[in-house]
């Protein structure tokens, strides 16, 4: 989680522009704070994205394990609830990703984005 955190935010510092992240700083933070006081609080307060972010749900229908995706689903399940909490707790309002083709999901995030309260980028950190 702290090789994580270090990643997402060298990331963080070298977006320009609009930037999608897979992964993001709360993520990692929302591992390392399960494991007792976390000095990243700090960070997480200081390196804002968008108000909103996207969530993923594990979706039972298309679940599988790969050698990228080697959880099972019950720690999909867990790992996706710990997620959904981090950035609960962390500020950010979330969006749920419907259920659907990849297409129209990639027209459901652009849909989203092109609203008033996707308008606003992320902080300075």
């Amino acid at each position: 989680a702290e090789l994580m955190l270090a990643q997402d935010l060298a990331a963080f510092h070298g977006a320009e522009g609009r930037t999608f992240f897979d992964r993001t700083i709360v993520d990692a933070w929302g591992m390392l704070r399960a494991q007792g006081p976390c000095p990243a609080d700090a960070v997480v307060a200081t390196h804002r994205y968008n108000a909103h972010a996207f969530i993923a749900p594990p979706w039972r229908e298309i679940y599988v394990n790969d050698a990228e995706r080697i959880q099972t689903w019950p720690e999909a399940i867990a790992s996706f609830e710990a997620c959904a909490e981090a950035y609960e707790a962390a500020g950010y309002a979330l969006v749920e990703l419907p259920r659907m083709s990849a297409a129209d999901r990639a027209a459901f995030v652009l849909d989203q984005v092109s609203t008033k309260a996707f308008s606003r980028t992320k902080s300075p950190g």
